[in-house]
């Protein structure tokens, strides 16, 4: 009897709140369709741009090739590269491959929005630089650098925007701090150290972070900066390197003082 009476008001209940139940039912349904409609647009906009980058990209590298050979490979380098001594190796700027170039970064600039676009400015801006265009380099940067990584996107597992953006911020505070420049490019270190997603790079960003305090003469936070990597990162690539430059700073304050 205890059941019949449950099934009853079970029933009732439903009969009365049928409507609400089927517009929930509902929302769900176009809310579902909607979310993966959206994520289908955006991942065919994301291939349309790519596509639209790559004919550039291969463009200005057959150009590359076509005046250089196979003498001088081109590809970004490691942001800490830019704090070792290495001899520049000279290599052709042709007009064609200026011209290349300048379609690559048209094709970059009219595609911010996509991670293709970001990918390939962190390439461009390599070559910018070490071509001695560093303005170019900075100006084509920047354009990605405060852009956040898609949620959805990255839910899927389809996006490495996370990556990708964390890298540019790299290489541009890495830019920046070779011109001396650390008050822009701490906050973009700040960026990287604050945003969970990028933790692997993390104690990259730490160890620039104590080079830039310091180029600042800001001993707290050279410290602080080159300590982090030790106590949270031990077992990470820099952190032999910083426990070094940790050791070197404070035998220089010794003798400073």
């Amino acid at each position: 009897m205890a059941d019949k009476g449950l099934e009853q008001r079970v029933a009732s209940w439903i009969q009365k709140h049928f409507r609400n139940i089927l517009f929930g039912i509902g929302f769900i349904c176009v809310s579902g369709l909607s979310a993966f409609a959206w994520f289908q647009w955006e991942e065919y906009r994301e291939q349309k741009a790519y596509n639209r980058i790559y004919i550039h990209q291969s463009a200005f590298e057959k150009a590359y090739k076509k005046a250089n050979g196979d003498n001088h490979k081109r590809g970004a380098r490691s942001v800490v590269d830019f704090f070792k001594p290495k001899k520049e190796v000279p290599f052709v700027y042709s007009n064609e491959m200026k011209t290349k170039a300048g379609q690559y970064e048209d094709a970059i600039r009219s595609n911010q929005s996509a991670l293709a676009g970001a990918a390939a400015a962190i390439d461009l801006a390599d070559f910018y630089y070490q071509a001695g265009e560093k303005e170019k380099a900075l100006a084509l940067l920047s354009l990605f650098s405060h852009r956040q990584q898609k949620f959805l996107l990255s839910l899927f597992g389809k996006n490495r925007s996370s990556s990708v953006y964390t890298l540019l911020r790299l290489q541009l505070a890495g830019f920046y701090m070779d011109k001396k420049n650390c008050e822009k490019a701490l906050p973009l270190l700040s960026m990287i150290t604050e945003t969970k997603s990028a933790q692997p790079f993390h104690p990259e960003a730490w160890l620039q972070k104590g080079l830039c305090y310091e180029e600042m003469k800001d001993v707290f936070r050279v410290e602080e900066a080159y300590g982090t990597i030790k106590a949270n990162y031990p077992d990470s690539p820099v952190a032999q390197t910083a426990e070094v430059y940790l050791r070197l700073f404070k035998i220089s304050q010794k003798y400073n003082k």
